[in-house]
């Protein structure tokens, strides 16, 4: 009877490469090897921080930081250029790894993946057997360290892996879920962002185990049908299923850095209907539709906002995207005139496949788009624009 129960237990394995793009260029570089490296745009230019090595995070560094602000912060850093067509490559390689231990891999960028290792055993060992196993072969093939969780759930392995940060190995045994969880700041809990964080500290909230503590109830009175999720969560029970054809990237996003802070809503359409036209001629490629969009702004004063709304049908319409991200930008603009430092925009939720089209209007703008999708590959990119991006 225990091998049955055994049997049915999930086990899920949360695989994390330890900052991943410095890694890289460790293994390209390494003579910086000990040294505090940053990737990311020179320490002169208007760039940000991509990654940074554990040896500059002390001085406090951390990605999204402006490359100036961390140049002045960590002086003797080295600085390298992103190389995404290398990055690209070692994650290849890193989830070709992971599918030799199991054929259930979902991929969440290109440095960390789950794996639903349950009834893998017999091939591999032992959890923990294989986890030390994944992280060797993965240094043999790509040269960068791994950490790695396994739990009874994605959230368990997720939390044990950035617990056992950098280069090691965390196994939260079932049964053990809440007590590994209960002194963990709430910040440690997957979707708990700043605002959420700041409501549950003005109900004197500041770890998972007082999340428990305070009850569904009074969690649903602050929170509605999320409080009793949050709860759930806080135990650390998760009956998410591994997603084995969710692709590396579950997003397509372009964004750019202004030379100079912009306030004109011209200029700012206009290089937004630049990215706009890029992201959905990406998804086209890759066959993919998108059902949420999102604006991306970082101000002068480098505080950044997110806005997002969903579209039905799903598009890969140049044109229903940046009408829907232009809307999104009056309306932030409308409420903020502080100057624009960045400026992107994003769509995920991808799927495949046509959608519902009652009207006929997506199969017109989507022949529209095949057309200039023709024109730009047989002549270039800047062979025709669309009205906004060709202002001045």
């Amino acid at each position: 009877m225990r091998s049955i129960v055994e049997r049915a237990q999930r086990v899920i394995i949360h695989v994390d490469l330890d900052a991943f793009y410095v890694g890289v260029e460790l293994a390209r570089r390494p003579e910086l090897r000990g040294l505090p490296v940053i990737v990311g745009g020179p320490p002169g230019s208007r760039g940000v921080v991509l990654s940074a090595s554990y040896e500059a995070r002390p001085f406090g560094v951390d990605a999204g930081m402006p490359s100036s602000r961390a140049s002045r912060l960590c002086p003797r850093a080295a600085f390298v250029t992103a190389d995404f067509a290398a990055y690209r490559a070692a994650s290849t390689s890193f989830m070709a790894v992971l599918r030799d231990f199991s054929p259930l891999v979902e991929p969440l960028s290109l440095d960390e993946a789950y794996l639903d290792y349950s009834g893998c055993e017999a091939l591999t060992g032992p959890p923990l057997t294989a986890a030390e196993l994944i992280r060797k072969r993965v240094f043999d093939a790509i040269a960068v360290t791994s950490s790695v969780g396994i739990g009874g759930s994605r959230l368990v392995a997720k939390v044990a892996s950035g617990a056992a940060k950098p280069d090691g190995v965390l196994f939260v045994e079932q049964g053990q879920e809440a007590s590994f969880l209960a002194p963990l700041p709430i910040r440690k809990l997957p979707g708990i962002g700043p605002r959420a964080q700041a409501s549950l500290e003005r109900l004197g909230i500041r770890t998972l185990g007082q999340v428990v503590e305070a009850g569904e109830d009074l969690l649903k009175q602050h929170f509605g049908a999320r409080g009793a999720e949050l709860h759930q969560r806080a135990l650390g029970i998760d009956a998410g299923a591994i997603n084995a054809g969710r692709p590396a990237s579950r997003s397509i996003s372009k964004a750019s850095t202004f030379a100079t802070d912009l306030r004109d809503e011209v200029r700012l359409r206009a290089a937004l209907l630049e990215h706009c036209e890029g992201v959905a001629a990406e998804a086209r490629r890759a066959g993919k539709r998108a059902r949420t969009i999102t604006l991306q702004l970082r101000f002068d004063d480098f505080q950044s906002v997110t806005r997002s709304t969903t579209v039905m049908p799903p598009t890969a319409s140049a044109d229903v995207v940046f009408t829907t991200a232009a809307a999104l930008l009056a309306a932030e603009l409308k409420a903020d005139a502080r100057p624009v430092r960045l400026l992107g925009v994003a769509l995920s939720n991808l799927g495949d496949g046509a959608q519902l089209d009652l009207f006929g209007e997506q199969k017109e703008r989507e022949a529209l788009d095949a057309a200039l999708d023709d024109l730009r590959a047989r002549f270039g990119s800047g062979v025709i624009r669309r009205g906004a991006s060709s202002r001045t």
